[in-house]
């Protein structure tokens, strides 16, 4: 009881500083759609106390991140990153969101700031602007928000789950909600959607999930279509090992990256991510070897070089443990 009333607290802040982002997002004619969180909460559970969560999230649109994030800022927030200009148009490019931070007397909010779902690297691309075209109204603490439509809801929950290995029972449970509350889902339009952004294996695992463990109802024609995926079920029993089992330890970066390759279905899709993957400098490179804005595109070779430098450190201090340990 505690826990619940401590939760259903901290969530009511949380809402109210989303509800004042959006307010102000909207008053300066920058177009905003909270997801996640508390929208999630309250249009999936209808109750914001049957849900935890770690932060709040809002998509944008790509080219409004300098007046949103100035925004933010004379809120009070502070961005995680100190980026330069140059760094800041590569990372709008390369990555999918920026953190911000709230510090207040007794609590702290972290607010994602979205233009994509995925990083670059990714060779999965939703579609962005369909997104904003079919969203819809939604209601948050009584008041109107837009949201996105289940269709797209489903994709972006089945998306980030596969990004995060599942490693949270939560997430499985949010798709299963979705399906069980909007059983007059279009499934052309989503299996539609989902092949255009090459994803589809990402959206048979999460269907796979959460049939397999909560029994989430779903078409017959899609659960045959998502279990005759080999890939997916070989996915989904990893995860199911991992969720069961005590203690869960998080997964390392090799576990990570293979599962993503392996969300892919196609030999060219997989040549893109390892591609991108190791060729696109990120903040750990930027970090690693700070350059200034004139010299920015010797990053691309900084990136191989720390990468290299960084794994044979690794491998060394492994051959020495095992050498300590003879």
């Amino acid at each position: 009881k505690d826990q619940f009333d401590s939760n259903l607290r901290r969530n009511l802040r949380f809402t109210a500083e989303l509800l004042q982002v959006v307010n102000l997002f909207d008053a300066r004619g920058i177009p905003v759609i909270p997801f996640k969180g508390p929208v999630l909460a309250s249009y999936l559970y209808s109750n914001l106390a049957f849900r935890h969560w770690v932060d709040l999230d809002i998509l944008i649109r790509q080219e409004d991140f300098p007046d949103a994030k100035a925004l933010l800022l004379s809120l009070g927030y502070t961005c995680a990153n100190r980026l330069t200009r140059r760094q800041e148009q590569f990372l709008l490019r390369s990555h999918y969101c920026e953190n911000f931070t709230l510090e207040r007397d007794h609590y702290r909010v972290d607010l994602e700031v979205h233009w994509k779902i995925t990083p670059a690297y990714f060779p999965h691309s939703l579609d962005i602007e369909g997104m904003w075209r079919r969203s819809v109204a939604g209601c948050l603490a009584g008041h109107k928000v837009p949201t996105l439509s289940p269709e797209d809801l489903l994709l972006v929950l089945c998306v980030h789950g596969s990004k995060h290995l599942w490693s949270r029972l939560q997430w499985v449970c949010d798709v299963a909600r979705l399906l069980t509350t909007h059983q007059a889902m279009d499934w052309d339009r989503v299996m539609q959607q989902a092949t255009a952004a090459r994803g589809q294996r990402m959206l048979s695992l999460g269907l796979l999930l959460t049939k397999e463990l909560l029994n989430a109802p779903l078409p017959d024609q899609i659960w045959r279509t998502v279990r005759n995926d080999p890939a997916a079920r070989t996915l989904a029993g990893r995860v199911r090992q991992r969720l069961f089992k005590a203690p869960q330890l998080p997964a390392g970066i090799r576990d990570t990256t293979l599962f993503h390759m392996n969300l892919t279905d196609r030999v060219q899709d997989r040549i893109s991510f390892w591609g991108r993957l190791l060729a696109t400098p990120t903040l750990n490179d930027w970090t690693w070897a700070p350059l200034p804005d004139p010299i920015f595109p010797l990053y691309y070779a900084v990136r191989p070089i720390r990468l290299t430098a960084k794994y044979a450190l690794m491998a060394a201090n492994r051959l020495l443990s095992r050498g300590k340990v003879g």
